[in-house]
């Protein structure tokens, strides 16, 4: 088997787990194979020259970059910047740690769940480093760990020559602790392939509350919004030009009209030759798919996709609504047997276009770059809680739920009426969780006779925004409190849910979307709920399957 063939395999086996599932150990591999390919251009040209056999056109290394384009539109982030190449990517010889919390108890320690601990507790933190081949413990030169709670305490230490470093540290309040843990060597410089931890613990988590109180109009101020989101038609096809304060760029405003197309084999040889999807025109004989765009308040329409089984039995199935992460990616559309897919972008730009060719001068120093964070930046602040880029994005989503619901909207698309059973879920991670909060928490404004069975947000973002005041963790986003905030937090939006909500994925030692923010919005759900806590994982980082450490929540 020849370097390509073997590169090949390694993306075929790593690439079938979901983007949630894929644990940091696999895309350090794929990640080595591309580092390797920048270092050494007969490595390069071999790979180059291996066309997938799945019939996209594309060669190994393009495969690669695809698959990470995709998992950061899921996360939101550049997962590429936290990973750690190895030595060898026929041999990833990497380490990685199982982080693991204890109790003092009666003269010795006791293993205990890192979200039962109760504010005067210690917490003992006990992390492990173990081998990616043999999944034995290894000593190393040196092991750093560094610990911050949300009372404000901060610790730091080393350990020479060990397997093993244990720390304790306590929080004060209802709150959350964060610590990193770095397996380096004798210079101290972090190990080559190496996984640092993402760790933490929670403190009275079910008591810890939002920095800031829920505005007194909150609910009345978004009924008032979506019932001028329904003085728009999605189905208007004429166009009015947005004289507002939010930015846009590349003309989209002109876009803002609603216009539907059918996809052919045309269409997804176009999307495949992007690389924005697999599939081929055969998909087409079990689907049907439409790119749609949907008249909307504001400088864009709401966009995406929507997908539909074909002789599906009349109302049998559900809407499945799914969200991206943050900044903008070229969208990609999703096929289920036994859903209606609906692909809704929370930025409202075209999409048939790749990464490549639109979206990379959006994203970072362009207008999809710091929207919503509240940082004074372009986009970012909600000076206007009636004309700002949050609004817009919850209004867009909305709008094509009342697209798809609304039989009269989507006549050009018969087949939803016909096929859809009356129900809905939503889901997404980081923006996306966020996004899949805020609609479970308004749609019952657009329709009540929706039902909406199931919300399923994984590392949601914006939720606690005065959370840099107050204390909490620090993020390393750039999201910050700025007035107004409040009307377009996500744990604010929490309260107006009632229907069932589960928290997919909250990282204990998540940097950007901070794990005590996220159990405020879960505290807030009214209705029945479950919330996944994940030991050792930050935004982007996963540990080694076999070494998952979840603790599940429900009420």
């Amino acid at each position: 088997m020849n370097n390509a063939q073997k590169a090949y395999e390694a993306f075929k086996t790593i690439t079938t787990s979901p983007y949630d599932r894929s644990n940091t150990a696999k895309l350090n591999i794929l990640y080595t194979i591309v580092c390797k390919a920048e270092k050494d251009s007969a490595y390069r040209r071999e790979l180059e020259s291996f066309i997938l056999p799945d019939g996209s056109g594309m060669n190994v290394l393009e495969a690669i970059d695809t698959f990470f384009n995709e998992f950061n539109n899921s996360h939101g982030i550049d997962i590429r910047l936290s990973l750690s190449p190895f030595d060898n990517p026929d041999y990833p010889n990497g380490l990685y740690f199982v982080v693991k919390t204890y109790k003092k108890q009666d003269n010795g320690t006791t293993e205990c769940s890192p979200i039962e601990f109760r504010t005067g507790d210690k917490a003992i933190f006990r992390a492990v480093i173990y081998n990616q081949i043999t999944d034995e413990e290894t000593v190393v030169p040196l092991i750093k760990y560094y610990a911050y709670s949300e009372d404000g305490t901060e610790i730091s230490g080393e350990v020479k020559n060990s397997s093993t470093a244990e720390f304790t540290i306590a929080c004060a309040r209802a709150g959350a602790i964060r610590a990193t843990v770095v397996a380096c060597d004798a210079s101290g410089k972090q190990i080559s392939g190496s996984e640092s931890a993402y760790s933490g613990a929670v403190f009275d988590f079910t008591e810890i509350k939002t920095t800031n109180p829920t505005p007194d109009d909150f609910e009345d101020f978004w009924r008032g919004e979506v019932e001028r989101l329904k003085e728009t038609r999605p189905d208007n096809k004429e166009l009015t030009i947005y004289n507002g304060s939010v930015a846009y760029d590349k003309d989209v405003v002109k876009t803002n009209y609603y216009h539907l197309k059918k996809a052919d084999s045309q269409y997804l040889a176009l999307l495949r030759s992007k690389h924005l999807t697999a599939e081929n025109g055969s998909i087409l004989d079990r689907f049907d798919l439409w790119e749609f765009s949907l008249k909307c308040p504001g400088p864009c329409p709401s966009t995406g996709y929507v997908s539909i089984p074909k002789n599906a039995k009349s109302h049998s199935l559900p809407l499945r609504f799914i969200y991206a992460g943050y900044g903008a990616h070229a969208p990609h559309p999703f096929f289920s047997e036994d859903s209606i897919f609906v692909y809704s972008t929370h930025h409202g730009y075209p999409c048939a276009l790749s990464d490549e060719e639109y979206y990379k001068d959006l994203n970072g120093k362009g207008v999809l770059g710091n929207y919503g964070k509240g940082n004074g930046r372009v986009n970012s602040l909600f000076d206007d809680i009636h004309d700002c880029y949050s609004l817009y994005i919850h209004l867009r989503n909305l709008q094509a739920l009342r697209f798809v619901t609304n039989a009269e909207f989507s006549k050009d698309i018969p087949e939803i009426a016909k096929g859809w059973n009356g129900e809905a879920t939503f889901e997404g991670s980081s923006l996306g969780g966020y996004q899949t909060i805020a609609t479970c928490a308004l749609a019952k404004y657009i329709d009540e006779k929706v039902k909406v069975t199931m919300g399923t947000a994984g590392i949601p973002a914006f939720c606690n925004y005065a959370g840099t005041n107050d204390k909490r963790l620090p993020n390393n986003f750039g999201v910050r409190w700025s007035e107004n905030a409040e009307y377009f937090d996500a744990a604010h939006l929490a309260t107006l849910i009632n229907t069932p909500m589960k928290i997919e994925r909250n990282g204990f030692g998540d940097e950007t979307c901070v794990c005590s923010s996220i159990c405020m919005a879960y505290n807030n759900f009214k209705g029945p709920k479950e919330i996944h806590f994940l030991q050792n994982s930050s935004h982007g980082y996963l540990p080694k399957t076999e070494s998952q450490l979840w603790y599940v929540h429900k009420a």
